[in-house]
């Protein structure tokens, strides 16, 4: 390719009442007035079509109790969240446009462990995926970008139980979740979308900041807000990087680093 260059965004799409009411009444139908406006303003501004499945509004919700302190009545508030899900192909529409990107020619690597096959919760083994798309650099040489995706931090993995008055009481026993059948009928698939959001999210930082494909955000509860989801991610980051209570933080290549080790594993490796 002799000439790589930015294009401007695309224009702002206007939508007819006629297509405002379909939007409202399918891709959009858990938003409310106020969510509905701002999920349009973000596709317009994102230059992505709902009609083309490119991108979709997801309401999270959280019921809490507040109580007044004048009557010292307790009443339930539901917080809401709009959260603009984008599909793979949104991303990669995106990315088209800048002109600067290309795909990988070759499949997505992903790491396997025999050891990690659970048929409940992981019934390839499968321990993360790595995918590259390539990115066009100012000195007019093509430049891999690496996105890389963990099971263990994407699979949507629910705890079984009932509700009893109002209360979930978990049973300790953990499965993929049955409400999300792709995860376990097209697992590879599904890991190597969130691997490749993170490749585009970290060459094109200005283009993703804030959009995540719908993969990504399969792990959260319909109980869970966004933000919970976030700052729950981040926890468990510290977590693992502090070490996790079946990990031993070790260096064993200073190129790589500290990296934990089960516990189990730590004279082998040694």
């Amino acid at each position: 390719m002799n000439n790589i260059s930015t294009i401007s965004p695309p224009q702002l799409r206007a939508y007819s009442r006629s297509q405002l009411s379909l939007i409202r009444k399918t891709i959009a139908k858990d938003c409310n007035n106020e969510e509905f406006d701002l999920f349009i303003e973000i596709c317009k501004h994102q230059g992505l079509d709902p009609f083309k499945k490119q991108i979709y509004a997801f309401v999270f919700k959280k019921i809490r109790k507040t109580k007044d302190d004048a009557t010292g009545q307790w009443t339930e508030v539901t917080d809401r969240t709009l959260t603009p899900v984008t599909s793979i192909d949104g991303y990669r529409a995106k990315a088209a446009r800048q002109r600067d990107y290309r795909p990988s020619d070759s499949e997505p690597d992903f790491e396997i462990d025999k050891d990690a096959i659970d048929p409940k919760r992981n019934p390839h083994g499968i321990v993360k995926c790595r995918v590259v798309v390539y990115q066009f650099g100012p000195d007019r040489q093509w430049y891999p970008i690496v996105g890389v995706a963990r099971w263990e931090e994407m699979a949507p993995i629910v705890e079984g139980g009932d509700w009893v008055n109002n209360k979930f009481q978990g049973n300790g026993e953990f499965t993929l979740d049955p409400k999300k059948p792709n995860w376990r009928k097209m697992d590879f698939i599904m890991l190597a979308k969130c691997a490749e959001a993170n490749a585009l999210r970290k060459g094109w930082p200005e283009e993703f900041s804030g959009l995540y494909i719908s993969e990504e955000i399969d792990r959260m509860s319909s109980d869970q807000s966004a933000t919970e989801a976030a700052e729950q991610f981040e926890a468990d980051e510290r977590i693992k990087r502090i070490a996790g209570p079946s990990a031993i933080p070790m260096v064993l290549n200073f190129t790589d680093g500290i990296q934990l080790m089960p516990a189990g594993q730590v004279v082998d490796k040694v």
